[in-house]
């Protein structure tokens, strides 16, 4: 048979819609796409307009009479867990349990992830949630769905049957987990939101532990637990007591009162918890709220005029009919194509579509909706969210089959192209097979039979073979299932082009080139790129299938042939840099987020301000304390960022803070796919200031390529604060040779690269904001004495004042000149000042580092400039004695001339890399 694909039935939703008029607005443009799920559970997308905005609704019918179909219950354990509804449903299927769809279920709490409500399964209660105050709440009324001891879905009010004993007496409780109200008599467990019962003085409160059972995790319903009296708080003297983890609170108000002022610390108190005749044994029962429908009317257990009835998001339900055996998950989406609806216009829709029973589940974010598409094993998400991801969320709702696999019903075949040229070929596989239920079943693709039909060719295996121009099909068969593809083969080659377009690789990189064919009025026509002759002159190799190797730096020029058409591409083999991007346009980058605040500017070229090159650079700000839970990500985001031809990598400034956060990138292919590439490693943005970072371009990504997204991402809860960065001169290299100098300032053959380099690298020295380093700058004092507390690894904490005159403890850097003071290593000068300005003459720096390193030694012969009567005679000698210096030509030290910063870094990486 020919199976269509599952969007590819439409039908009028008149029905569906009819009277779905709100305050006098009018539904229109409806039209549904709709599938059999799994026999017993249809999916039906729904676009149409409400109120003059566009909605888009997705509805599971399950029918929970069908034979092996029913709604079940996914509860996450430990209970505190959170997860996306697709994982969920995936988790939980299994051999003969399939979870077939699913949605995000009711409320839970951000800060513990427990769920918020009473959520309870075969009589065992997990938690007792909570209850709200006041009819602006979702849970103001207590309401559930479930699965009642008859096996019907139930949507309605629940009430707590539950006593508490002691003395004799045995005395009601009014309900669990809500503010206490005149005359009740409330239980406050574990799983109230608060560490305290939140009561005012008027009542007593019996605080109660050592109990002899489970209350809540577990727990069975009906259960006499019998705990013992720990406190009694008497009106008027305490009120808002600590609810115990290991018991609970007995909160009394009014007429009740005086019943339990005759227990004293130690007495024996039983609590028997139950729920109301009509909950009793139900397969399970999760809470939520508020009922939207009630006997198939509007009827609101919230007011419609609070501010979360009136909040235009997107919503989750649940929906019964009058008999309890067909059971409705809808989801209604809230995005760019659906406005999301406001409770009292999800009432309205819920009971044009047949709603007699309909509760509120979790909205907004956690709106989630997934569905079993016809070929996968498992459901995946159907909805639309409006960051395109499921949110992790607790409970789940699920359609579930439990029927057994049985013969093949439907297959899904595939040809790798249905117009194929003459003398050409095609592939034919096979996406799936499955039973009547839609469950797959495993095969071969060997176990295919393929036959043609129409004399347009034959089958070599499963490859078709294009042997006569015309009109036919290869028809798939599995046992008794077939379907029928159709097939044309055609001679109408005029043209050709050869893809991927790399018009510029590096010596040695590899691409393996396809040809496409055009037709005389451009249109494109299959060809068979093993019939493809290929051929190459200029600088590289090339093989049969077209894999073209760049050889050393030059030009080469591709060839392909077929059935007498010609086409040819020339190559560029290049070996350095490129410029992609200099951040200098505000228009060409935006800012987005997946958990956290982001912005995207473009700062302009001033003192405050990191730019390395050019007038400006992005700067990313960020703040991953802003979002939920999660992985949190900024991105910068831009479309148009070609890069000519294949790249070795992608490399750029970044001037980092230091927050070990991980720097990625994304890049799109000419084939639409989309790479991942790393900057750094998890937590390898470590540094501050200017840094140099590269990523390799996958050998895959077909070129051209475009840098679509440059972002930070932190999966470690514990750092997600908030920071900024700054990226700048962003290129592509091409070869491996390509070196990027240290420095703006420093070429890669200056005389000191290598020493600056290696300080630069162990975070010893840095250079400024502009991205210079001021090689020839002279070392003032202040900064000696910064460096060498660096170099030296001198602990600035709790310093001693060295008792400077012109430094005093707000100076910048006193706790570097204290530090190195305290360690001998510098003095101030006679009148008590240390003069932290001043440049540092080579004589000075001499004596510092002899001081810092304990050079003894004596070179011979003696320096010239440097007699015995020269007052660091002695350290200069020394300092030479220990190569750290060499004489400059005449035997001269120069000990007058001041240091500048690249002389300085020479001696301390000589200093630090003498064995």
């Amino acid at each position: 048979m020919v199976h269509k694909s599952i969007y590819s039935v439409f039908r009028p939703l008149a029905a569906i819609v009819a009277g779905l008029a709100i305050a006098g607005a009018a539904v229109s443009d409806t039209q549904a796409a709709s599938y059999e799920v799994t026999p017993g559970v249809q999916h039906t997308q729904s676009s149409f307009s409400m109120n003059a905005r566009n909605q888009v609704s997705n509805v599971l019918d399950i029918n929970t009479a069908s034979p092996y179909i029913s709604v079940d219950l996914g509860v996450p354990s430990p209970l505190t867990s959170l997860s996306a509804v697709q994982n969920q449903a995936t988790r939980n299927t299994e051999n003969l349990y399939h979870m077939v769809g699913a949605v995000n279920a009711s409320f839970f709490h951000f800060n513990t992830a427990m769920p918020a409500y009473l959520v309870a399964e075969q009589n065992k209660v997990a938690t007792y949630g909570v209850i709200s105050d006041g009819m602006d709440e979702y849970m103001s009324i207590p309401s559930a769905f479930g699965i009642d001891a008859q096996g019907k879905a139930l949507i309605d009010t629940f009430a707590y049957d539950s006593t508490i004993s002691f003395e004799g007496k045995n005395l009601k409780v009014s309900s669990v987990n809500k503010s206490r109200k005149a005359n009740e008599t409330i239980i406050y467990t574990p799983s109230w939101r608060y560490s305290d019962t939140r009561t005012n003085e008027h009542g007593i409160e019996i605080i109660v532990r050592g109990l002899s059972d489970k209350l809540e995790n577990g727990a069975e319903l009906g259960n006499e637990v019998t705990g013992t009296v720990e406190n009694v708080r008497l009106p008027g003297r305490t009120y808002s007591n600590t609810i115990p983890s290991d018991g609970y609170v007995i909160s009394v108000h009014g007429t009740n009162v005086s019943q339990y002022t005759s227990l004293a610390k130690g007495d024996q108190i039983t609590l028997k918890m139950d729920v109301e005749d009509k909950w009793k044994d139900a397969e399970y029962l999760i809470g939520s709220g508020p009922l939207l429908v009630q006997n198939g009317k509007v009827d609101m257990t919230i007011d419609t005029g609070s501010a979360r009835a009136k909040q235009r998001t997107a919503r989750t339900a649940v929906v019964t009919d009058s008999t309890g055996e067909k059971v409705k998950l809808v989801t209604v989406d809230a995005t760019s194509t659906s406005a999301g609806m406001t409770l009292p216009e999800f009432s309205q829709y819920l009971v044009s579509i047949g709603a007699h029973q309909a509760l509120n589940l979790d909205g907004g974010g956690s709106t989630t909706m997934v569905a079993r598409k016809y070929g996968n094993a498992y459901p995946s998400m159907i909805n639309g969210t409006s960051t395109g991801n499921m949110r992790s969320v607790s409970t789940i709702l699920a359609a579930v089959s439990r029927a057994p696999y049985s013969e093949a019903k439907y297959i899904s075949a595939k040809i790798s192209n249905n117009k194929v040229a003459l003398g050409g070929s095609a592939e034919m596989s096979v996406n799936y097979i499955s039973d009547a239920n839609r469950h797959n079943l495993a095969f071969k693709q060997e176990d295919i039979q393929y036959e043609v039909q129409g004399n347009i060719g034959r089958m070599d295996g499963r490859k078709f073979i294009a042997e006569n121009k015309g009109i036919g099909s290869v028809i798939a068969k599995y046992g008794d299932v077939t379907q029928q593809i159709p097939v044309e083969v055609t001679d109408s080659l005029k043209t050709i082009s050869i893809v991927p377009t790399a018009e510029v690789m590096a010596p040695g990189k590899e691409q393996t080139f396809n040809v496409k064919g055009y037709d005389h009025d451009g249109n494109a026509t299959a060809v068979d790129q093993s019939s493809v002759s290929w051929a190459v002159s200029g600088n590289g190799t090339l093989t049969a299938d077209g894999t073209f190797t760049a050889g050393s730096v030059g030009k080469a020029t591709v060839t392909a042939s077929v059935r007498g058409v010609n086409g040819s591409i020339n190559i560029e083999i290049y070996e350095g840099v490129q410029k992609i991007d200099s951040f200098e346009s505000a228009s060409v980058w935006q800012a987005s987020s997946a958990r956290s605040a982001t912005t995207v500017t473009f700062p302009g070229n001033h003192v405050s301000v990191p730019v390395r090159e050019g007038k400006s650079a992005l700067k990313l700000t960020y703040d991953f304390s802003e979002g939920e839970a999660g992985t949190a990500a900024s991105y910068a985001n831009s479309s148009s960022t070609t890069i000519n031809g294949a790249p070795t990598y992608i490399g750029m400034w970044v001037f980092g803070d230091g927050n070990q956060h991980w720097l990625r990138g994304k890049l799109i292919d000419a084939a639409g796919q989309s790479h991942t590439i790393n900057f750094t490693e998890d937590g390898g943005l470590d540094w501050t200031g200017w840094k140099y970072v590269r990523a390799s371009v996958p050998a895959s990504a077909v070129s051209p390529i475009k840098v679509n997204q440059l972002y930070i991402t932190e999966p470690n809860a514990s750092k997600q604060g908030a920071g900024e960065l700054y990226f700048d001169d962003l290129k592509a290299e091409y070869g491996e040779k390509y070196k990027e100098p240290l420095y703006r300032d420093i070429p890669n053959d200056y005389w000191a690269r290598e020493q600056i380099g290696y300080l630069t690298d162990s975070a010893l020295i840095t250079g400024y904001q502009d991205g210079t380093f001021k090689p020839v700058t002279t070392l003032s004092r202040a900064h000696a004495a910064v460096l060498l507390t660096r170099m030296m690894e001198l602990s600035t904490e709790s310093v001693e004042n060295p008792q400077f005159k012109d430094v005093n403890e707000s100076h910048l850097y006193y706790k570097e000149i204290a530090a190195a003071a305290n360690a001998g290593i510098i003095s101030g000068k006679a009148d008590g000042t240390f003069d932290a300005q001043a440049s540092l003459t080579r004589a000075q720096m001499a004596v510092i580092l002899t001081r810092a390193y304990g050079f003894d030694g004596m070179y011979q012969p003696s320096i010239n400039d440097a007699p015995e009567s020269f007052w660091a005679h002695k350290e200069i000698h020394a300092l030479a004695d220990a190569g750290i210096t060499v004489p400059y030509e005449g035997n001269n030290f120069r000990p007058n001339e001041f240091v500048n910063r690249s002389q300085f870094s020479t001696f301390m990486y000589r200093i630090l890399t003498q064995e």
